[in-house]
């Protein structure tokens, strides 16, 4: 393990943390997901609310990692916002009341203005809402895209823990936890689990090999060094399962088939075509081979060599 990487700090960040914001960049790998969501389940398992945002949609390639489906792109939940067309100098005022336990506000036009038509108004969500921030494989708070500029309060107020294999080029941070030698994220993530001690299990473990692999073209690139080894094989140990996103899509009650090579019409035998039919000849066999007229006559065997 890098010894370099205080781990120490996030410790006790998630003590005091009771809501926790796991982000992702725009700029998307099975590695970056991968690490992300195994910390999202471990997380989850010590009883913490858990939100896994990204701003760039996620595709088919990330469907086999487990989790993937908690990952959404509103982190903001906690304004509500009511959205109506504005016509300048159309509204008097606008109010609010409480009446039998209801929060009613009031949009009142001015006169000879028309009145607010209900079905023009929308509804939304802002504001983000979080302990710690956890970004996974970001090197600027621009990677984040609209998170960052419609959160910016919540970046300001949170802590923020950024895991990456390069340096962030606008440090935004507040504990930048960095190994340039890891392979990956996932690789650095495995780190964070063990200083931590996180709890872990097939599924996460599962998901941390599959990043590490993505990323080292299953353990073969230059990026692989001794260490990527020996936490690969912890996770293996923690029951995770190897090839997990090369396994083919098979659907229930059908039986995967190996299509028959059949050779080009360039490569086929001529067939040769007769008029008559052909004749099945007779196999003809070898005579059997006759013994030396001497065969018949009679013989002395004797126990020794000599006459």
């Amino acid at each position: 393990m890098n010894n370099n990487i205080d781990f120490e700090p996030v410790k006790e960040i998630l003590k005091a943390a009771k809501t926790v914001l796991i982000l992702l960049p725009q700029q998307l790998s099975i590695d970056k997901v991968a690490s992300a969501l195994s910390l999202a389940l471990a997380l989850k398992k010590m009883e913490l609310a858990v939100t896994v945002g990204c701003p760039a949609p996620m595709t088919v390639v990330f469907n086999r990692l487990f989790g993937v489906n908690q990952i959404t792109n509103k982190i903001g939940n906690r304004n509500l916002v009511v959205s109506f067309d504005y016509i300048k100098e159309a509204i008097e005022k606008v109010s609010y009341n409480i009446e039998a336990g209801k929060f009613n506000l009031v949009v009142e036009p001015k006169t000879g203005q028309p009145p607010l038509d209900s079905e023009k108004v929308g509804y939304s969500y802002t504001g983000a809402d979080a302990d710690a921030i956890f970004v996974c494989g970001a090197v600027s708070l621009d990677d984040l895209g609209n998170f960052a500029t419609e959160e910016k309060d919540l970046f300001e107020q949170a802590s923020i823990v950024s895991l990456a294999v390069q340096p962030a080029s606008q440090p935004f941070a507040k504990i930048n936890l960095v190994d340039p030698n890891a392979s990956s994220v996932s690789e650095l993530m495995v780190k964070l689990f063990q200083a931590l001690e996180l709890p872990i299990d097939g599924d996460m473990a599962s998901n941390l090999l599959a990043g590490i692999e993505a990323a080292t073209q299953k353990l073969t690139s230059t990026q692989t060094t001794g260490e990527t080894l020996r936490l690969a094989a912890w996770l293996l140990d923690k029951q995770a399962k190897r090839n997990l996103l090369a396994a083919p899509m098979i659907r229930p009650g059908t039986v995967p088939f190996a299509p028959v090579a059949r050779p080009a019409p360039s490569q086929m035998a001529p067939v040769i075509q007769s008029a008559q039919p052909i004749q099945a000849q007779p196999i003809q066999s070898a005579p059997a081979p006759q013994p030396t007229p001497d065969w018949y006559q009679p013989k002395i065997y004797k126990g020794n060599t000599q006459a």
